[in-house]
């Protein structure tokens, strides 16, 4: 099978965590003939199997350029799309989604979208447009919770839409030791933290799991 897998960059994130795990995999377990195309100019920060060829379509998000710059790359992806010819393109994060359902139009292949927001995050009005207009034509879709898939389908209800959490990797045992140590203080603390206001920053996966585990702490 040929994939082609979609994704705005590969920095250090969620998203790109899981993009850059699943490439290695199935090319290396799955014998699966994997490209990847990355939208933005920016570092890589997972490392990719050799095997896998990275089409960089260094979009620029010049203010004056946006517009022009926005379709150029809308073009970009098109053509490698027609050229690659994948069995499956897999988009990741909303931007990639609407790009990649716009350029596939028309062309023989399978779309399969992952959003991994929340319910509560803040979207513009025209992506929340095209999401209503476009998601619906894609072949699947995967969210990380019940609870965006619930969003979802309140949205739109015509989508084959699965639910897959992110996988869960194997964690050295000092690792474990550790973190037990920090829970534990966490908790020793608990009444000097008691209503404290906290900001939390990070890739979604982070903040939603430390968001959780600080209103459980009363924070």
């Amino acid at each position: 099978m040929k994939i082609l897998m979609i994704i705005p960059s590969l920095s250090s994130g969620g998203a790109e965590r899981v993009l850059s795990g699943l490439a290695n995999h199935w090319v290396d377990k799955d014998n699966c003939t994997i490209e990847i195309v990355v939208l933005m100019q920016g570092q890589d920060f997972y490392d990719i199997n050799e095997k896998i060829k990275i089409h960089r379509l260094n979009y620029s998000s010049d203010r004056l350029l946006k517009i022009f710059n926005l379709f150029k790359m809308l073009l970009k992806l098109r053509a490698v799309i027609r050229s690659v010819a994948p069995d499956i393109c897999f988009s990741f994060i909303r931007q990639s989604n609407v790009l990649t359902l716009l350029a596939a139009k028309g062309i023989n292949t399978k779309v399969v979208i992952s959003e991994r927001d929340s319910p509560n995050a803040y979207v513009s009005k025209m992506y929340s447009i095209l999401r209503n207009k476009l998601y619906p034509s894609c072949d699947g879709m995967i969210v990380q919770t019940q609870e965006y898939q619930k969003f979802i389908l309140s949205k739109m209800r015509d989508i084959n839409l699965k639910v897959i959490p992110n996988p869960v990797r194997n964690i050295p045992e000092k690792l474990e030791k550790d973190r037990g140590r920090l829970l534990d203080a966490m908790v020793d603390a608990h009444s000097y933290n008691y209503h404290r206001k906290v900001s939390i920053f990070g890739d979604p996966d982070f903040v939603s799991a430390m968001a959780r585990f600080t209103a459980e702490m009363g924070m």
